[in-house]
């Protein structure tokens, strides 16, 4: 995966990996474009925040506006549960899927590379030290899983067309913006 100098573009900047991803490019002197529902917090030059709900429908001319003069698109934005939160089905699907491929088309109708991050809890092999080949689950009972599971196919379905995509499994994240409830921050109090 190459990013070149131009602006990203990134979605879910006030979420945990968000802000990480952000921090990070920065220091590399990259340009960026971030969205989300709230502002991160954090203040930079090379950094332009634009509101962008995923819980509502997004339509092209849309992102045109927000995303104009970018090279690449880095997908980050979703909806996690929350400890002792129900969650409902179409909330989750309507933003962690429905979202996900409308960016992956604007992206591929635009010629940026989508890079749409993903979980390692997708892997059907939970073991297997190199994940590169293995396959992703089929279905799980779990609402938020089953919804990037289906993002996954729908999103790699594109890739018929010509489509620069790059899918990265991240594996569980510790950092600023985690919840004080979650298993690590309560083993650091501890």
């Amino acid at each position: 995966m190459v990013l070149n100098k131009n602006y990203i573009g990134i979605t879910g900047a006030s979420g945990l990996l968000g802000k990480h991803v952000i921090t990070y490019l920065l220091k590399k002197k990259y340009k960026i474009i971030a969205t989300s529902r709230k502002k991160p917090l954090i203040n930079h030059r090379n950094l332009i925040w634009k509101k962008l709900d995923l819980k509502k429908k997004i339509k092209f001319d849309r992102l045109n506006k927000i995303y104009k003069n970018i090279d690449s698109l880095i997908h980050m934005g979703a909806t996690v549960p929350i400890h002792g939160k129900i969650i409902k089905r179409r909330e989750v699907n309507k933003i962690n899927i429905t979202s996900s491929v409308t960016l992956a088309k604007w992206s591929r109708l635009n010629g940026n590379h989508f890079i749409l991050i993903s979980g390692a809890v997708l892997y059907k092999e939970k073991y297997k030290k190199n994940k590169e080949n293995s396959k992703i689950l089929s279905k799980s009972k779990n609402i938020y899983i089953n919804s990037k599971i289906l993002c996954e196919k729908k999103i790699l379905s594109l890739k018929k067309y010509y489509f620069k995509l790059t899918v990265v499994r991240a594996s569980s994240l510790y950092g600023y913006g985690m919840s004080e409830n979650k298993i690590i921050p309560r083993l650091l109090r501890a």
